[in-house]
């Protein structure tokens, strides 16, 4: 179970896998006016002030949580894992279903929120969900990890990696990427800072670009009423672009949480401000970056991202609870999928920073 003090806010299992809801289908710059958006970021991704000027190299100090999250961004079907350090259970995750489903497991484009491991991790292997579904009772009970690896079942599963690394504290997400068919399936670890959130009429986010259609190319993204023109100074809810550059696969940008401008209370604002992700042709080097060229890719609204994350909640709750978020940014800009969670899409991922009091981190938090 995670500590008292500290926290994961709403990433509570069954409500980051039962995915549903729609997303905005990816548009063309026809659709909109955001693949000409006016960039209002620094060439690291950071926002300008007014004056055009970048802020003082002075961050927020990040204050940890705990938590390890999984995440499936590679070509390979819905997974579970066994870890060495703790093969008397069952493969993880034990209980969270997938959605539209009786059957546990992390599905292609999704997430699921694990405990912190008290013991290294050593060697993870990543198993099929449809190669052991039917070892597995309805009420989850089956072989533990030890037994699926030391029997005939061993060679369903596929070697991802092997950590030394504490995940006791913090927040982690383990990153299954690449495929097995090409033998570059490995799950990758990233670390994530939780940053306190002052006030509640912005959302500090940062992006982990978790799709191989997006990275190494130049990308823009950005958050504004999307129906507006982008760079209008005389509307205030203009398109503003918050990350611009190219996009290294699991790099955080921008490298301090952007506060997304909105207001809490205005319910229809969750459906009408959002994102507009652009992106330029596959080698980075062939456009300047910020050239007219970039095409728009994905238009998902708060309330589309919010549905995706998270079903059972709702956009005002959700992006109150936590002190900043983490957007991953998962699935294929290249494919015209029936499945949303194959195509480009955004998660929101909320971290919760403990309170601090007088320098102390207050331990009576939930």
């Amino acid at each position: 179970m995670l500590s008292a003090r500290l926290v994961l806010a709403s990433l509570a299992a069954s409500s980051l896998v039962a995915w549903a809801g729609s997303m905005a289908a990816c548009g063309s710059a026809e659709d909109t006016t955001a693949g000409a958006a006016a960039t209002d970021a620094g060439s690291d991704g950071r926002p300008k002030s007014d004056s055009g000027i970048e802020p003082e190299d002075a961050a927020p100090t990040p204050i940890p949580a705990n938590g390890i999250v999984l995440v499936h961004a590679a070509q390979f079907p819905a997974f579970r894992i066994c870890i060495e350090g703790d093969k008397s259970r069952t493969p993880i995750p034990s209980t969270d279903l997938m959605p539209d489903s009786n059957v546990p497991g992390v599905d292609v484009g999704s997430v699921v929120r694990m405990d912190p491991l008290e013991t290294t991790p050593g060697k993870i292997w990543a198993f099929a969900v449809d190669d052991i579904k039917g070892f597995y009772k309805a009420d989850g009970t089956g072989p533990s990890c030890s037994e699926l690896l030391g029997g005939s079942s061993s060679n369903l599963a596929t070697e991802v990696a092997d950590l030394s690394d504490d995940l006791s504290s913090g927040v982690h997400l383990l990153v299954l990427r690449g495929s097995k068919a090409d033998q570059t399936l490995a799950m990758e670890k990233i670390t994530l800072p939780a940053y306190p959130r002052f006030g509640m009429t912005t959302i500090p986010v940062q992006v982990v670009p978790l799709s191989t259609e997006v990275t190494s190319r130049d990308v823009a993204i950005a958050f504004g009423n999307l129906g507006s023109d982008a760079g209008d100074a005389g509307d205030a809810g203009a398109l503003v672009t918050f990350v611009n550059g190219v996009l290294p696969f699991g790099e955080t940008a921008p490298v301090e949480p952007y506060p997304l401008a909105y207001n809490p209370n205005d319910e229809a604002a969750y459906a009408s401000r959002g994102f507009v992700v652009s992106r330029g042709a596959a080698d980075a080097a062939a456009t300047d970056a910020g050239d007219a060229g970039l095409q728009v890719v994905l238009v998902a609204s708060l309330a589309d991202v919010q549905g995706l994350s998270a079903p059972r909640s709702l956009p005002a709750e959700y992006f109150a609870a936590a002190s900043s978020y983490v957007l991953l940014l998962l699935g294929s800009a290249d494919v015209d999928a029936s499945d949303e969670r194959a195509r480009l899409h955004l998660l929101a991922v909320p971290l919760k920073a403990p309170v601090i009091d007088a320098g102390v981190l207050d331990a009576s938090l939930d």
